[in-house]
């Protein structure tokens, strides 16, 4: 025996991991047929490409690839370039981010071999010694040339495509920011194919309102995440059951062993991206309340500008709680007396209220991520209409223990009448209420005390600030 195998190649794992996303995603065999026209060998070369992004370690050379003078040069460049290099340190592991580099890559190229009068190879095999041949940025792209010509690859066309997959990639951290990262890890809301991921991350990288707000959102990301992950605080733990998943923390000794085997730790890393390990179920790691989370968000005059998008930002950061953690979401957008917009999230669609008079079918997601970030009244301000459009919400709502988070720069007066109806209604439903005053301090925020049960001040909402209150709900 001269060796023993020491567990599935990540190579492997990689490729059947690509196959199996081929078959369900229409836009990678529609891109794929597409570059076949140009380049016999495109299959092979895609999934080449996917495993790059994908698995980890040094990617494994397909047994072919020494025939396939074409994949064989441009893979050797994609592997030893440090643009690309610093794609896949994003892309690693992750099948979503792995997926629409490779669509965007395979795209890409199709364009550029097309745009330049790549012959089609069609389904029947070149004569021997025929040279398919094209021009890239003025650079040689050749599927079968002979040694002579070995060096004419292009490497400048090439590192053109790294720079605009960068580009692509942006756009998706976008779409993670603003709560559309929707790919493979449990609790997000649908699963797109690339080709639709990229055309999404288009559409909110063409408005100047998303891009401001995605810009704020990418501030509090890492810290909504990092709070909603974070057991309820004085609340022990219990184990109840086995389920399914790869929280670390809870992850069977049975399991942990395989890490140990050098045949059986990649089978531990397959199952672990999946979410297929098994668990501690624990009782004591639920949120705090289990009904709506509504955030109220002034938009009057004086919270036109940062203020405003910082605002909202926080909202989306508790929209990203509100979907793992299984609870409604409502945002609530306010200014005088009777202006009020709502938008209830719920999974791939937005209701839009006041939650009185919806009659209108439920609208995208992303057109109400959109509605939401551009609408402002920039007028007075009125903290009975927010509120008792909070208290709808609420009281139609099955769940008990919902929480209100109240943002504004400002403080109002309210009725005594108005608010023992408030207090009965918090009583029955047993909601709570954090109030946040920006731009302002704790001494001015008089009324958001009348009927919230804690407020937070601070000039501008800091990561401290939005951690303290991602932490609460």
């Amino acid at each position: 025996m001269t060796g023993a195998a020491i567990g599935p190649d990540p190579g492997d794992v990689a490729r059947e991991r690509y196959r199996r996303l081929r078959a369900r995603v229409a836009s990678l065999r529609d891109v794929e047929a597409d570059g076949t026209h140009a380049v016999r060998s495109f299959p092979a070369l895609m999934e080449d490409v996917f495993v790059f992004f994908y698995a980890p370690g040094s990617p494994s050379a397909r047994t072919d690839a020494a025939t396939d003078r074409f994949a064989s040069l441009v893979l050797e460049y994609v592997a030893t370039s440090p643009e690309y290099a610093a794609l896949r340190a994003q892309t690693r592991h992750d099948e979503a981010l792995a997926s629409v580099a490779t669509a965007e890559f395979a795209r890409r190229l199709v364009e550029h071999l097309t745009a330049t009068g790549t012959s089609a190879t069609g389904s029947a095999a070149p004569p021997d010694g025929q040279r398919t041949a094209t021009r890239i940025v003025g650079i040689r792209l050749v599927e079968r040339i002979d040694a002579a010509a070995a060096g004419t690859v292009s490497e400048e066309a090439l590192l053109l495509l790294a720079k605009e997959i960068a580009q692509t990639l942006e756009t998706q951290r976008m779409l993670s920011d603003l709560g559309l990262d929707w790919g493979t890890e449990a609790g997000r809301v649908l699963q797109l194919d690339p080709a639709e991921r990229i055309a999404l991350a288009r559409q909110v990288a063409a408005s100047r309102r998303l891009r401001d707000l995605a810009r704020i959102v990418g501030r509090f990301r890492r810290v909504a995440q990092r709070r909603a992950h974070s057991p309820v605080a004085r609340i022990p733990e219990e184990v109840c059951d086995v389920t399914l998943g790869n929280d670390p923390a809870r992850i069977l000794p049975a399991e942990r062993v395989l890490l140990a085997h050098p045949m059986l730790r990649y089978e531990f890393y397959r199952r672990f991206a999946d979410r297929r390990l098994a668990l501690y179920d624990v009782r004591g790691r639920e949120a705090a309340g289990e009904g709506p989370i509504v955030v109220c968000i002034d938009t009057s005059g004086s919270m036109a500008g940062d203020r405003e998008l910082v605002a909202k930002a926080i909202g989306i950061g508790l929209l990203g709680i509100a979907r793992r953690r299984r609870r409604g979401f409502v945002a609530v957008v306010f200014g005088s007396r009777d202006e009020v917009s709502s938008f209830a999230f719920e999974g791939r669609s937005v209701r839009l209220g006041p939650a009185a008079t919806i009659a209108t079918a439920p609208i995208g997601y992303l057109e109400g991520l959109a509605r939401f970030a551009g609408c402002a009244f920039n007028g007075g301000t009125d903290y009975e209409t927010p509120l008792r459009e909070a208290m709808t919400w609420i009281a139609a709502d099955r769940h008990p223990a919902a929480d209100i988070v109240f943002i504004t720069d400002d403080y109002c007066a309210l009725s005594d009448e108005f608010l023992a109806e408030y207090r009965r209604l918090k009583q029955e439903k047993r909601f709570a209420a954090f109030g946040v005053i920006v731009g302002g301090n704790a001494a001015g925020a008089r009324t958001l005390r009348q009927f919230c049960d804690g407020v937070e001040a601070a000039a501008d909402l800091t990561l401290d600030v939005a951690g303290r209150l991602f932490e609460t709900v």
